[in-house]
Order: C-alpha cells, then structure tokens, then sequence
C-alpha cells in the first residue's frame, strides 16, 4: 500500500498493488466520513439541533461526504396537563333579614289632625252626660285621677285638689281617635295658679301602647307595670313642651315618630311627697290650664 502526498504535504491517495505515485491526483471531495449531528436533549421537547457539515474529504479523489445525520429530537415529554382545580364551594347563603317593624293592628288607626292646631280654649266644652263628663267639640274630652277634680269655669279648665303622700294626680285632654301629630314639635298651653308642694310635676303625651283603657277612648292596650308615658317638667310659668324633651316612659320610652302618629292625649302630672319625720306628705293644687295647642 503507497501513500501520495503533494509537495505541500497534502495526502493525495491511498493505493494497493502499485510503487509509485506517479499518475495520481488529489482527491476533490471529502474522504465521506462526516460526522453525524446529535441533537440536544431538551426538557420542554424543542427540535434537536441538526447535524454538523461532514468534513471535507482528504485530497485525493475521495467520494463525496455524506451529509451529518439530522439531530435527534430532545427528550424532554411534553408538561402533562394539570388537573382542573376543585371547584370552590358555594358560599353560605345570607341569613333572611328581619322584617321591619310593621303597623301592630291591635294600635289604632292614625288620624291626622284637623287644621288649626288648637286642641281646646275649652269654650267647646260640654256636659252632654249631666256633669259627669266634659267633652271637647266632637275630638274628645277631659278627665282627673289621683285626688284631682276638674271644672270648667271662665273659659278654662280649674284643677283643685288634695294629692296624697306617694300618689299621682293630675288631669288632662284625651282624644277619641288615635292622632296623627307628627306636623307638629309638641305641646303649648297656658297655666295660673299653683302647684303647692306637688312635686314630679310631668307633662306627658299619652300613647295607647302605655295607657289601660281608661280614659275614655278606650285605646289603651298597656298590661303589667310599664304604663306611663314619656313627659318632660313643667311649672306654671311653663309655656310649652317639645315631643323631644319627653323621656322616662315605660312602653313608649321617649316620643318617636311612629309613636307620636297615635297620639291619644296631654297628661299634666304631678306628685305627693313622701311623708318624713317632719311632715305628713302629700299636697294640694289649685291652678288653671287654658288655650291648650300643637305647635
């Protein structure tokens, strides 16, 4: 076997069966052993890369180099597709709210009042039952307790009596129907005279919630201990009382709007001391109220 070189050193041919080099020429192609291409493993399974360019041939007349085999595919598998998440679960539903506090039929039916705002100047005033009843027009009428009594004399209302030692007494104006007041901010009247040694004097406004049946109307549905009104002070040189400023009452705590939509009347309240060491207690009244009207 004779290896040819050119003069640069350039391997020309590998031959058997001849001693020379003589006649032969370099080879003009690659020696066909190119090497083949791997392509890289990728996890995500991108395409491997392709094979190199078989190198080129020794000189000589070599055959042509065959083409470096195409990269493999990367190994990496596909992601697997993720599970669908748990559907959430349903969100409790909201407790039913209450109802709001509806009209309580047991309550009369509200009443607007009639214009003008005054109640009585009590020259309306009437005895239709012999003297056992005073009525006020056709809205209702008056009435006394607790050692009270009551006339009308000189165009007003005359309260004279004797209130015993821890006991309630006053008088006042109920109405037949449940009023609707709430046009109005309270109470105004005029008042002479004297309240002796009364104290807790209270104008209240009357309501059926914190009243028995009595008086008159009929209205009262108040059962147990907490039938008295919300009032507010007064003395004789008061001249007004304001729905607001009445607070301290049992069923009707204070004057809402709703609870003054079913006005029944005007209380004018007071009290007879407790007795002590030094004195027996109670007291006595003689006063006149008149021009009693809303503002």
């Amino acid at each position: 076997m004779v290896r040819c070189f050119s003069a640069t050193g350039v391997l020309l041919v590998v031959t058997t069966g001849v001693s020379s080099c003589e006649g032969h020429r370099p080879l003009p192609f690659g020696d066909g052993h190119g090497d083949a291409g791997i392509g890289a493993a990728t996890g995500g399974g991108s395409t491997g890369q392709g094979g190199a360019a078989g190198r080129a041939g020794a000189g000589g007349g070599g055959s042509t180099g065959q083409a470096g085999a195409a990269g493999r595919a990367g190994a990496g598998g596909g992601g697997s597709t993720g599970q669908a998440g748990a559907g959430g679960r349903a969100g409790a539903g909201g407790s039913t709210g209450q109802g709001g506090a509806g009209g309580d039929s047991s309550l009369c039916a509200p009443t607007p009042w009639p214009a003008p705002p005054l109640i009585t100047d009590f020259s309306d005033v009437t005895v239709p039952d012999g003297g056992f009843q005073y009525r006020i027009g056709r809205r209702g009428g008056l009435y006394s307790y607790g050692g009270a009594t009551i006339t009308v004399s000189a165009g007003a209302l005359h309260v004279t009596g004797t209130i015993t030692a821890s006991t309630n007494g006053g008088a006042g104006v109920y109405f037949d129907d449940c009023v609707d007041a709430t046009a109005f901010m309270g109470f105004k009247f005029t008042l002479t005279g004297t309240l002796g040694t009364c104290d807790m004097a209270r104008l209240a406004a009357l309501f059926p919630q914190d009243q028995v049946s009595q008086p008159g109307t009929g209205h009262g549905v108040c059962v147990g201990v907490n039938c008295y009104p919300p009032g507010s002070p007064y003395t004789i040189a008061t001249t007004s009382v304001s729905f607001a400023s009445m607070a301290g009452g049992g069923a009707v705590a204070t004057v809402t709007p709703a609870a003054q939509a079913r006005l029944t009347g005007v209380d004018f309240g007071f009290h007879g001391p407790f007795a002590t060491a030094t004195g027996a207690g109670g007291c006595n009244v003689d006063f006149t109220i008149d021009i009693v009207s809303f503002y």
